[in-house]
Order: structure tokens, then sequence, then C-alpha cells
């Protein structure tokens, strides 16, 4: 699966040099993910639960919890010194909202009057099934029984509404035979932006944490050190363009009264919003200087679609998302420069997308960049500009792409 390499953080290229191993995660999760919230529209705003977007038209809708809190996925674990190491999880958890929606809508036999009767609906819709945290764990001195703390970002990752947070804990590090068990209790603060109703922005968890044993052996490819990245970064360019349809004129649903009402106006596409970039990548050694770079890079080109009903004076706005998978193959040439090192790359790249959106994003470009790499006492920092320009979109769809592309990723290496 993809998304278990979206790692926030840019480490080491030596990464793999050190002590790793690996391991499942289970547990539970103590609170619930949703609060019970019943939203009103019209002139009930006023009687919403807190939390509740304002709305116009004649519309209620409620949200309540129906999450699994039964936690399970693998681990991989980074020691980089006695003390300290990374650690990387990909948890699995169903978590759910029962959705209930009302409305009025005109009975069959109230024409022309158009008499309204309350209509009810209700869903169970999934928001999240994976939670990647991403954590520095410090260990304290001990021998069979050793305590630690942890802390860093987490990843919600979904199609249109991914969300993030920072996640806290500690717990004990208790060593039998080959086997390492780290009981763990977990709080996170999830970033709500305002898209999930009554979501539970504190989330606490007790997982338990089973590692294999340690391995130090270097990794290697054809007789060469082959070192692993985690990439993180910001595209600088929009991923879609903007367009516009022709002036439309049909049914909507008015939000003074909630009912299909003819109408006019116009629509556009693709006022594209800032996209993170983040992913993995895996380099080996060809020469002292040289050497051969191959990224995997997730960029979810975000988007909107705004309709502008004139006709009504109101306008809606639609958020979307279409996925993005990149890989770059990239020959990396670096040049010493008194306490910095300077890099440049170059190669082709390739690319893959999902959830469409009546785009077709073109497959296959040309990347190059430039950097340096930073030595910081124990800490090599490596930003590094990307431009990438990619052939022309596979078909004349509604939804075009930029074809010329900029990219601003960030590396630390301990």
């Amino acid at each position: 699966m993809g998304l278990l390499f979206l790692w926030c953080a840019c480490f080491s290229t030596q990464a793999f040099a050190q002590k790793f191993s690996f391991g499942v995660v289970s547990g539970i999760n103590v609170r619930k993910d949703f609060r019970t919230t019943t939203c009103f529209g019209g002139p009930d705003n006023a009687n919403s639960d807190p939390g509740c977007p304002r709305f116009s038209g004649w519309l209620s809708f409620g949200v309540s919890d129906d999450s699994s809190r039964f936690i399970i996925g693998p681990k991989l674990n980074v020691r980089l010194s006695p003390s300290f190491s990374l650690e990387v999880n990909a948890l699995h958890r169903r978590i759910r909202t029962v959705d209930t929606f009302t409305t009025t809508m005109c009975l069959p036999l109230g024409e022309p009057d158009c008499t309204t009767a309350p209509l009810t609906r209700t869903t169970t819709s999934t928001a999240f099934s994976w939670e990647f945290p991403f954590l520095a764990t410090y260990q304290f001195s001990g021998t069979r029984m050793t305590p630690f703390i942890q802390g860093g970002p987490s990843f919600r990752p979904v199609e249109n509404a991914e969300i993030f947070g920072f996640t806290a804990g500690g717990g004990v590090k208790l060593r039998l035979a080959d086997l390492t068990f780290s009981p763990t209790i977990r709080y996170t603060r999830w970033d709500r932006r305002d898209r999930y109703v009554g979501l539970n922005e504190d989330q606490i968890q007790f997982v338990l944490g089973i590692d294999g044993p340690e391995s130090a052996e270097r990794v290697s490819a054809f007789g060469r050190n082959l070192s692993v990245a985690f990439m993180g970064g910001i595209g600088l360019t929009d991923g879609l363009r903007r367009g516009s349809t022709p002036p439309f004129n049909f049914d909507v649903i008015d939000p003074a009264t909630g009912l299909p009402t003819p109408a006019s106006g116009t629509r556009t596409d693709n006022l594209s919003r800032t996209s993170p970039v983040l992913g993995v990548a895996v380099e080996v050694a060809v020469r002292d200087r040289l050497s051969i770079e191959v990224d995997g890079l997730y960029r979810p080109l975000n988007s909107q679609d705004v309709m502008d009903v004139t006709s009504l004076g109101f306008t809606r706005t639609n958020k979307f998302t279409v996925l993005t998978w990149e890989f770059p193959i990239l020959a990396k040439y670096r040049m010493p420069i008194r306490n910095t090192t300077t890099f440049f790359e170059l190669g082709p790249a390739l690319r893959a997308s999902g959830n469409l959106n009546n785009s077709n994003p073109s497959r296959y470009g040309a990347a190059a960049g430039f950097g340096l790499e930073i030595r910081a006492g124990r800490m090599t920092i490596s930003p590094t500009m990307r431009f990438t320009r990619w052939a022309a979109d596979q078909s004349s769809a509604s939804m075009a792409t930029h074809r010329n592309q900029a990219e601003l990723l960030f590396g630390f290496r301990f």
C-alpha cells in the first residue's frame, strides 16, 4: 500500500545503516472519535450544537460515532543511537459515523401549493481506515525494563479531506528473549479543519508494540551501499488548471426553501490549493560523488468547484482531490563546497493517478533539481528545489493538469 510510505519528516539516507526492527502494534482507542451532534439550517441555526456550520434551507443533519475501537498494524523502528530512535506505524481502524439527514419535500398531491413533509435518511459512512504516526522516541537507561517517551506528527489520509495531528506518549520496553514488548499510552491532537462535524480533536489510545530482533546489517544492491530516505515538502505550483463551463440553466436546490428550483448561473472548476508532497526515496551509490535515486512521492492535487447561481443569488463550493503518485528516477551528483555539499539531480519521472474527477494526468515527464546538504552537529539538513515537466495529458478531459511543476522538498539526516 503506497500510503504506508507517507512519512512527513525526511530522515537520513543513512537510516538503514543503523539498527532496525519490524513488528506489530495492537490496542484500543479510549475515546469516541465523534461527538453526537445535531445541526439545523435556516432560522433554527441558533439551536445547533457547538461546532456546526451555518447553512441555509429547511434542513437538519446529525452525526454520531460508530467507530471500531480495535487497532492493529505493522511498525518499523530505526535505532539511531542507544537512546534515540524513530518509529513509524501504519494503524488500521475503521472510523465511522452514523449520519442522519432531514429535509422537506413537496408531497405528490401537494401541488400547486406544495404541501411539505419531512424526509429523513440515515447512512453509515467510513471517514478513515488508516492512521500513520511518525514518532521520535527517547528511551532512558534500563536493562530488561526501559521507560521511554515519544512524539511526532500523525496523518490520516482520505481522498478529499485528509487531516494532520501531533502525537505524544510514553511507556516501557520489556525485553523477553528475542522480542521487545512496548505497552504505551498515546495522546493525539487532531487539526479538524472544519471538515468533520462533531470530530473529537483529542484522542487517547492504549497500544502494545511487539518488535522482533534488531538487525544492524547494511542494505546493499549489486555490491553497492543502498540507503533509504523519507521525503516531505510542498508543491509550489497548482496541480490542475482553472477552467469554466458555459452558463447553465437547470434545477438546483434553493437553500431558502430546500426545494428544486429552476435557476441559471456559471460554474468554475479547479481553483487549486497548495498540496503536500510526501514519500520515500531509495538511493544507491555509483561512485564517490555520483548516485542513483528512485523516489515514490504522494502528491494530492487539492481543488474545488464553484457554482455561482446568479438567478437565486448564492454560491456553492465543492472541494475534491485528484490523487497522484510520482516516481522520479534521478542521477544525483554532489559537489562539496566548504561546510556544505551542493547536489544536482536529473532524470525521467513516472506518474500514476486515481480519484480522477474528470481529469486524466499524463504518465511520464522529466525532472531536474538542485539542493544543499548542510551539516549541523549530528544532523544534515537537505533542502531541495525540484522542477518537473510533464507530457501533455492523455486525453481532452474536462480538467487539465499543469505541465510545469515545482516542489520544495526537505530532508534531515541524523
